[in-house]
């Protein structure tokens, strides 16, 4: 908190006397402003930002009360505390200043030790403001860092960090939704199952490095090829599923399958050369081929070992 010394004073009065005599009480313990009307203290209240302002009431033109008004209704003053210095006796006139924001209502005749005592009180009142609004705002950017880095933590356990796709824990969860919601609309759900073909070929001949990045162009090939509503996730290793959801007949799978191997198929660049690779998909259908998650990733899997036995670069339906 800043020392007495530094703190910064306005004096607003339309009499020379009453604010030479502020001045003088003031002067010694605080750094002094003064203006002789409204509009004048508006200006050098935006300018200066006092610390306190010591404001008159009977001014001509804009009066103590509406400089007041204005100040507590502006952003960026409404929290410099008021204190009305006036001649005016009159009881209304003193809740008056209370009801227009003021802190405190002095009268005049001046007695300076009032003035310098309830001066000082305010300061540390709005020292104390400060200090517990400065306390809450580093708590609310606590907080809210905290929920950044519980998100970030949440959704790195459900991201493959890789290739960015849902990992196998995310997909679970969708395909489970999926299926409940093919329940109660009595709709059906394709599950395809990919392993990539000559995988295991690309990391033992260019390197794991050129494995990740064949891993992630895959990945961003699936993802053209289905609607938004689809998901596209990575299981670990050159595995991957695709969830379609809602889907009107079963040749719809068949279709994604066929657009998937003929992506996978266009040639990929690693380490600058051409790398051309295919992809075993295995299909399962809720609820033909299974009505629980688990069995419908069992019997796409079985799918697909059955397309590589039976020469790669194809797909196949699950069948009893």
């Amino acid at each position: 908190m800043e020392t007495n010394r530094m703190q910064k004073i306005l004096i607003v009065d339309d009499s020379p006397s009453n604010i030479r005599l502020l001045n003088d009480i003031l002067r010694q313990e605080y750094q002094i402003f003064y203006a002789t009307n409204g509009q004048e203290a508006l200006d050098i209240t935006l300018t200066h930002k006092p610390d306190i302002i010591l404001l008159d009431i009977l001014m001509p033109g804009m009066d103590g009360f509406v400089v007041c008004a204005k100040l507590k209704t502006n952003t960026e003053t409404l929290d410099i505390p008021i204190i009305f210095v006036t001649g005016n006796n009159d009881p209304s006139a003193e809740t008056q200043s209370f009801v227009h924001g003021a802190v405190d209502f002095i009268t005049k005749p001046i007695n300076p030790p009032v003035v310098r005592a309830r001066i000082k009180t305010h300061l540390e009142l709005k020292g104390q403001r400060d200090a517990l609004a400065r306390s809450n705002k580093l708590l609310q950017l606590e907080i809210q860092e905290r929920k950044k880095l519980e998100q970030k933590l949440r959704e790195q356990a459900e991201i493959d960090l890789l290739t960015g796709l849902p990992n196998r824990r995310l997909f679970q969860d969708r395909l489970q939704q999926e299926i409940l919601k093919g329940k109660r609309k009595e709709g059906k759900v394709a599950l395809l199952f990919l392993d990539l073909d000559r995988f295991k070929w690309v990391n033992d001949t260019l390197g794991h490095d050129a494995g990740d990045q064949l891993l992630v162009d895959v990945a961003q090939r699936l993802n053209q090829v289905v609607r938004k509503s689809d998901t596209v996730a990575r299981l670990g290793g050159d595995e991957f599923v695709i969830i379609l959801s809602d889907i009107h007949h079963e040749s719809m799978a068949e279709l994604v399958a066929s657009k998937i191997l003929e992506l996978l198929h266009q040639p990929f660049i690693l380490k600058n050369q051409e790398v051309v690779i295919s992809g075993s998909v295995g299909i399962a259908i809720f609820p033909l081929d299974g009505e629980t998650s688990d069995v419908l990733i069992k019997h796409a899997d079985m799918a697909m070992y059955q397309a590589k036995t039976m020469g790669r670069n194809t797909f196949q339906y699950f069948s009893k």
